[in-house]
């Protein structure tokens, strides 16, 4: 009988533990909820797109002044440059088959003034003058081409040429192209002295004079034919070039 009675006890006993576990089971898994429960949601993380870097464009090439027709181009009595220009322009006139000439409005001593400060390049009086006249001038297309002074300002500090290789390329300043197959026109920084530069080799012209001086004779011999026009043949023969 006592053994019996044990062995209800003992059943009785493990029925309660087990109540007991799950009972305990159940506080545990409600306590857990309730704490899960009082846990805020976190937001979404935001996506974070990665940084685009905007690739680097060059700056735009400066627009050209418009054209001034020829008979609209001025030119002071004192310009160093003059005999040159009426010449340029008595050919255009008298020969338009064997001359195109393009003129442009000009620039003015205070934008001179201001690429010379932002540069620290002085210009000969010759150059300076040639912008006063005409900001860029184009002759025979590219068979002389000197740039606007806002496109000299933009390259200066570029080198001369495509084909330049010498070590010196900062010394000169790219001021525009000759015959149009890569040649170009340049000047020294510090002397001031106009070169004609292809391919390695330089040719000395000294001052815008000359250079305006050559592309009269260029084309006066090559389309127009020596010998053919008073005029320009008294002017020749008091010049030569170096």
């Amino acid at each position: 009988m006592k053994f019996l009675l044990f062995i209800i006890a003992v059943i009785a006993l493990g029925a309660l533990s087990v109540k007991l576990r799950e009972r305990n089971h159940q506080v545990m898994k409600n306590a857990l909820k309730e704490v899960w429960d009082s846990i805020p949601e976190e937001a979404p993380a935001a996506s974070i797109a990665p940084e685009k870097t905007k690739p680097e464009t060059p700056a735009p090439a400066p627009a050209w002044p418009k054209t001034v027709a020829l008979k609209d181009v001025v030119i002071p009595e004192t310009s160093p440059i003059k005999e040159e220009i009426e010449n340029i322009i008595y050919m255009a006139e008298t020969y338009p088959e064997e001359m195109n000439v393009f003129f442009y409005e000009p620039t003015n001593t205070t934008s001179i003034a201001m690429f010379e400060a932002r540069t620290g390049i002085r210009l000969p009086e010759d150059l300076k003058a040639l912008y006063l006249l005409t900001n860029g001038l184009d002759i025979e297309h590219a068979t002389l081409l000197f740039y606007p002074l806002e496109v000299v300002e933009q390259d200066y500090n570029l080198g001369y040429c495509d084909f330049v290789k010498e070590g010196d390329a900062g010394d000169y300043l790219l001021l525009g192209d000759v015959i149009g197959d890569g040649e170009c026109v340049i000047m020294h920084k510090e002397s001031g002295h106009i070169f004609r530069y292809f391919e390695g080799n330089m040719g000395n012209f000294k001052s815008v004079k000359e250079v305006l001086f050559w592309i009269i004779e260029f084309i006066y011999d090559g389309y127009i034919g020596e010998g053919t026009d008073a005029r320009l043949d008294e002017y020749l023969s008091k010049f030569s070039t170096t």
